[in-house]
Protein backbone atom coordinates (compact mmCIF):
# COMPACT_ATOMS: atom_id res chain seq x y z
CA UNK A 1 0.00 0.00 0.00
CA UNK A 2 0.82 3.58 -0.93
CA UNK A 3 0.41 4.05 3.11
CA UNK A 4 3.46 1.99 3.86
CA UNK A 5 5.88 4.04 1.52
CA UNK A 6 8.35 6.87 2.48
CA UNK A 7 6.64 10.18 1.31
CA UNK A 8 9.06 11.07 -0.97
CA UNK A 9 8.64 7.47 -2.65
CA UNK A 10 4.76 7.90 -2.35
CA UNK A 11 4.78 11.14 -4.20
CA UNK A 12 7.60 9.50 -7.02
CA UNK A 13 4.39 6.50 -7.47
CA UNK A 14 1.88 9.74 -7.53
CA UNK A 15 3.60 11.52 -10.20
CA UNK A 16 4.72 8.30 -12.18
CA UNK A 17 0.51 7.55 -12.09
CA UNK A 18 0.15 11.17 -13.53
CA UNK A 19 2.58 10.70 -16.12
CA UNK A 20 1.00 7.95 -16.99
CA UNK A 21 -2.78 8.89 -17.31
CA UNK A 22 -1.78 12.03 -19.34
CA UNK A 23 -0.31 9.31 -21.70
CA UNK A 24 -2.99 6.77 -21.75
CA UNK A 25 -4.99 10.13 -22.47
CA UNK A 26 -3.48 10.99 -24.98
CA UNK A 27 -3.83 8.12 -26.65
CA UNK A 28 -7.42 8.60 -27.21
CA UNK A 29 -7.02 12.10 -28.20
CA UNK A 30 -7.48 14.20 -25.20
CA UNK A 31 -4.33 16.49 -24.95
CA UNK A 32 -4.07 17.24 -21.19
CA UNK A 33 -1.61 20.12 -19.61
CA UNK A 34 0.49 18.73 -16.66
CA UNK A 35 0.51 21.22 -14.34
CA UNK A 36 3.15 20.18 -11.66
CA UNK A 37 3.46 22.43 -8.08
CA UNK A 38 6.53 21.62 -6.11
CA UNK A 39 6.33 17.69 -7.31
CA UNK A 40 9.88 17.02 -5.72
CA UNK A 41 9.55 19.12 -2.88
CA UNK A 42 10.32 16.14 -0.64
CA UNK A 43 12.78 14.05 -3.42
CA UNK A 44 16.23 14.31 -2.38
CA UNK A 45 18.96 15.81 -5.09
CA UNK A 46 19.60 12.91 -7.17
CA UNK A 47 15.78 11.74 -7.64
CA UNK A 48 14.65 15.72 -8.34
CA UNK A 49 17.04 15.33 -11.37
CA UNK A 50 15.50 12.44 -11.94
CA UNK A 51 12.42 13.28 -12.26
CA UNK A 52 14.05 16.57 -14.44
CA UNK A 53 15.11 14.34 -16.97
CA UNK A 54 12.01 11.93 -16.84
CA UNK A 55 9.35 15.66 -17.46
CA UNK A 56 12.41 16.70 -20.37
CA UNK A 57 11.67 13.29 -22.00
CA UNK A 58 8.29 14.08 -21.69
CA UNK A 59 7.56 17.34 -23.09
CA UNK A 60 9.86 15.87 -26.15
CA UNK A 61 6.33 13.70 -27.04
CA UNK A 62 5.00 16.93 -27.22
CA UNK A 63 3.36 17.22 -23.72
CA UNK A 64 3.19 20.78 -22.57
CA UNK A 65 4.44 20.79 -19.04
CA UNK A 66 4.15 23.38 -16.55
CA UNK A 67 6.25 23.29 -13.49
CA UNK A 68 5.81 25.85 -10.32
CA UNK A 69 8.15 25.38 -7.49
CA UNK A 70 9.65 27.56 -4.79
CA UNK A 71 12.77 25.99 -4.50
CA UNK A 72 15.53 27.32 -6.57
CA UNK A 73 17.47 24.83 -6.80
CA UNK A 74 14.72 22.79 -8.43
CA UNK A 75 14.23 25.35 -11.46
CA UNK A 76 18.27 25.92 -11.68
CA UNK A 77 17.83 21.82 -11.85
CA UNK A 78 15.89 23.15 -15.57
CA UNK A 79 17.15 26.03 -16.08
CA UNK A 80 20.86 24.15 -16.75
CA UNK A 81 18.63 21.87 -19.22
CA UNK A 82 18.05 24.68 -21.52
CA UNK A 83 15.14 25.81 -19.84
CA UNK A 84 14.73 28.96 -18.79
CA UNK A 85 12.42 29.94 -15.98
CA UNK A 86 10.09 32.40 -15.71
CA UNK A 87 10.70 34.24 -12.22
CA UNK A 88 7.99 35.59 -10.44
CA UNK A 89 8.92 39.26 -8.53
CA UNK A 90 9.66 38.84 -5.13
CA UNK A 91 7.60 39.77 -2.87
CA UNK A 92 7.96 42.16 0.88
CA UNK A 93 6.42 39.23 3.50
CA UNK A 94 4.94 41.90 5.30
CA UNK A 95 3.79 44.46 2.50
CA UNK A 96 2.78 41.37 0.05
CA UNK A 97 4.38 44.29 -2.74
CA UNK A 98 7.29 43.51 -5.13
CA UNK A 99 10.47 44.57 -3.57
CA UNK A 100 11.47 46.50 -6.25
CA UNK A 101 8.02 48.61 -5.61
CA UNK A 102 8.88 49.48 -2.33
CA UNK A 103 9.73 53.05 -1.31
CA UNK A 104 13.20 53.80 0.66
Amino acid sequence: PAEQLSGGTREQLFLAIRLAMVKAFAKHGVELPMVLDDVTVNFDVERSQAAVDTLMEFVKDGQQVLVFTSHIHFAEMFQKRGIEPIWLPARDRVTGLPEDRLAG
